[in-house]
Parts: C-alpha cells; sequence; structure tokens
C-alpha cells in the first residue's frame, strides 16, 4: 500500500528509482534520457525549463548531488516559478537538506500561496523543527485550497493538531480535531487515528484497525506523540521503538518517531517536552 506522502513523491517523478520494480533496461533507459536533458541544457543554457527538466532526470536517477545544482540554476534563472522551488524543495528534503528544503518551500508559496504540495511539505518540516505555530498555519492553508476530502487532508488536521499543541493552544488543537470529525472521511486513513485523538477510539483499538506496516508506524507514532505530550513518556517510548524496530523508512512519520525517541533516550530538551508545554 502506496502511503499518501509516497504518492505526492512519486507524482513528482523524483522517487520511481526508488521502486524495486525497476529493471536494468529501465535504469539504463533513464541513464541515457539523462543524456539526452544535459544536452538540452547545454544547447540553451538560459533556458530555466531545460535545467529544471535535466535536474528531474537525475534525480530520476538517483543522482541526487547533480540534481540539486542543476535545479538551483533553474531558479536563478526563473526566481518567480514556484513549481521550480517546490521540485528543488523535494530534491533537497530527499537528501535530508530540510532547513534548505523549508527556504525553498517558503519561496514556492511566497511566489504562488495557492502552491498546495508546498504548504504541505512545509507544515510536515515545520512541525518536525518545534514550530508548531507555523505548521499548523501552513496545514491550514493546505485544508483550505484543498478541501476536507483531499487525500492528504486528514494527515494536515493532525499536523495541525499537534502544531497547536506545541504552540500551547489546546483549544484549537481539540478545534481541529472536532472539525475533521465533521468534515473529513469518515472512510478514509488516517481517520481512526482522528477518532483516537478524540477519544472515541482507545490505543489498542485504533492499532487493530491499522492494516499493514504503513499504518502501522502512522498510528504508533501518533499515539506516541500524544504520550509524549502528555507525559507518558515510557508508552511513547514503547511506540516509538516499535516504529524504529518495524516501521517503513520511507514515510515521514519513522523520521519524527525516530526523532523523538532519540530525544526521550537521552533525555534532551524537545518542543515535544511535557514539562515545556506545561510551563508556556
Amino acid at each position: 500500500m502506496t502511503s499518501f506522502f509516497l504518492t505526492v513523491w512519486l507524482s513528482l517523478g523524483v522517487a520511481m528509482f526508488f521502486h524495486p520494480a525497476v529493471s536494468a533496461a529501465q535504469e539504463t533507459q533513464k541513464e541515457e534520457g539523462v543524456g539526452v536533458f544535459e544536452k538540452a541544457a547545454q544547447a540553451n543554457p538560459k533556458d530555466a525549463g531545460a535545467w529544471r527538466d535535466f535536474g528531474i532526470a537525475l534525480a530520476k536517477a538517483g543522482r541526487m548531488d547533480e540534481a540539486l545544482p542543476a535545479l538551483r540554476k533553474a531558479v536563478d534563472l526563473q526566481p518567480s516559478d514556484a513549481g521550480l522551488w517546490f521540485k528543488l524543495g523535494t530534491v533537497q528534503e530527499r537528501m535530508g537538506r530540510f532547513q534548505e528544503a523549508v527556504e525553498s518551500y517558503e519561496k514556492a508559496v511566497a511566489a504562488d500561496p495557492g502552491h498546495a504540495d508546498a504548504c504541505f511539505n512545509l507544515a510536515i518540516l515545520k512541525l518536525q523543527f518545534g514550530k508548531g505555530g507555523e505548521a499548523a498555519k501552513n496545514g491550514r492553508a493546505y485544508l483550505n485550497l484543498k478541501g476536507w476530502q483531499d487525500a492528504g487532508a486528514l494527515y494536515m488536521v493532525l499536523v495541525c493538531h499537534f502544531g497547536f499543541r506545541q504552540a500551547g493552544e489546546d483549544e484549537a488543537a481539540g478545534e481541529i480535531i472536532g472539525e475533521a470529525v465533521q468534515k473529513g472521511d469518515a472512510a478514509a486513513w488516517p481517520f481512526p487515528v482522528v477518532r483516537c485523538l478524540k477519544g472515541d477510539l482507545d490505543g489498542q483499538e485504533l492499532i487493530k484497525t491499522a492494516e499493514g506496516r504503513d499504518k502501522q508506524t502512522e498510528a504508533r507514532t501518533y499515539l506516541g506523540l500524544a504520550a509524549m505530550m502528555d507525559g507518558q513518556k515510557k508508552a511513547a517510548g514503547d511506540y516509538f521503538r516499535w516504529v524504529q524496530k518495524e516501521g517503513d523508512r520511507a514515510l515521514f512519520e519513522y523520521r519524527f518517531a525516530t526523532a523523538r525517541l532519540k530525544e526521550l533516550d537521552n533525555e534532551v530538551s524537545s518542543p515535544w517536552d511535557y514539562r515545556k508545554l506545561k510551563s508556556r
């Protein structure tokens, strides 16, 4: 089962090379494609589209270090193009250059406030960096742009909920969950997570409804985040440890869970820390 997050990556044409079914022949075709786009960029050095296509071809071939300067060349030539900034951000994020990705997504949104995918990715990264209020703002923007029945809507609800909690806005955190129960797609995942955060489903019931490793990863991560913010460190650690050992590493929730587990194990300060939240 492909998560919404991976679907976004695949729709961009950036992550296709990660698919296990890619054959040696397809790999050869992608490398040959790189050469075609490279020649086009060299022949048209002031054409932002040519550098964009070259960068995407390199990313598809797994050559991220080379894709980065090609996409930077594209945005240098056409800095008002939100799509170019977004593509640069996706490659930076894939490389683990998260702060640079945030800056690129912010420029995409500045160029086009209606760029929903940039709002989506920006919300996740802002939450990761402990900037909950900003994460909630970006998440709400996504909901306003795409609507409540969109495949990513409920994920943005979860980002908004935890973002508001990070910012000490517990009332707003509860309100976004209540709104999701009324407006969200009750048949879609992760609606059961929303129900759990509302109190209509307990943690064990949620885990039972989560079919497959991807949903298990997501369910246990969100349960762990809620437990951590409620001061239940042992429960949070147990959820996160499962994700670390058994979880789907392709999901952003895996990144969240393993980072929080490290904070718990090392007893370091965290924007998810119960005592810090209560002191606000």
